[in-house]
């Protein structure tokens, strides 16, 4: 409180969406938003944090739970990757051409994702839901002046309770895909817990340190289960939501990790392929 730092970040929005909406090829436009390509010509995402070098920061004591794996550190760098998707999606939310193509590239591939690889049609369905919900927020939150702040948040809820759904859906899809001509899946034990466990999930589209990102935001984790941020099942139960949770940049946060794991499933049908 005395000696602490706030540390701020640029981040030229308008410039990377500008870049973005100018590739011509949808499932790049995709692709562009959440993973990029490595010096390997591998397609990863950004998620997949791996390397963290210790720091001096992890030596001292904060009141941020910690672990072996989840430091300090990897927090950090955690919250800077997905706090510039979640900018990101808050220009595309902005502006009428940015949204709109956004809404056919994410449907046109979850289409192609649930066609080609034989996923419940449901999913597709869900999806063409939450495009609906996103319209209306658009419509009469963000270019409403003074919209009704019940409206807003039963919006927003709808919204993320959505993404989490399908973000687990398209999870349990993909590992049902991989495993049921080898194993008998009990459906019963596959939550969303152990879908972001690399030891349950393993050999898939996802590494180890993706399916651990993921888990921070969406499920208590680490070794004593107390850290990240627990959205899906705080959203799930209704636990302290409605003033800490309901709100256009956890909108935009949960809408770019379900643009990242149908981008992760598609790039792994990809090397597939």
């Amino acid at each position: 409180m005395k000696h602490g730092v706030e540390i701020k970040q640029m981040i030229p929005v308008e410039k990377i969406l500008t870049n973005w909406i100018s590739q011509t090829n949808p499932a790049i436009r995709m692709l562009s938003l959440t993973h990029q390509k490595t010096e390997k010509k591998i397609i990863e995402s950004n998620l997949s944090i791996k390397n963290i070098p210790n720091s001096i920061m992890d030596i001292f004591t904060s009141n941020i739970p910690t672990d072996d794996y989840y430091t300090l550190i990897r927090q950090q760098t955690i919250e800077s990757i997905a706090g510039i998707g979640n900018a990101l999606f808050i220009g595309i939310l902005q502006k009428e051409k940015y949204y709109t193509t956004y809404f056919n590239d994410f449907l046109s591939l979850l289409s192609l994702v649930t066609k080609r690889l034989n996923f419940d049609s449901d999913i597709l369905e869900e999806g063409r839901m939450l495009v609906l919900d996103v319209s209306m927020l658009i419509q009469n939150v963000i270019k409403t002046e003074n919209s009704q702040v019940t409206l807003r948040k039963a919006l927003d809820y709808n919204i993320e309770i959505l993404c989490s759904a399908l973000i687990e859906s398209l999870l349990r899809e993909q590992y049902r895909i991989k495993n049921e001509q080898v194993m008998y899946i009990n459906y019963s034990n596959v939550t969303l817990g152990s879908l972001l466990n690399p030891d349950m999930n393993a050999n898939g589209p996802f590494s180890k340190d993706h399916l651990l990102t993921l888990a921070y935001f969406l499920i208590n984790s680490g070794e004593n289960n107390d850290i990240g941020h627990n959205y899906r099942n705080k959203l799930a139960h209704l636990f302290n939501v409605y003033k800490s949770s309901l709100s256009l940049s956890a909108v935009c946060l949960l809408m770019y990790l379900l643009t990242d794991v149908l981008n992760t499933i598609y790039a792994g049908l990809l090397d597939y392929e």
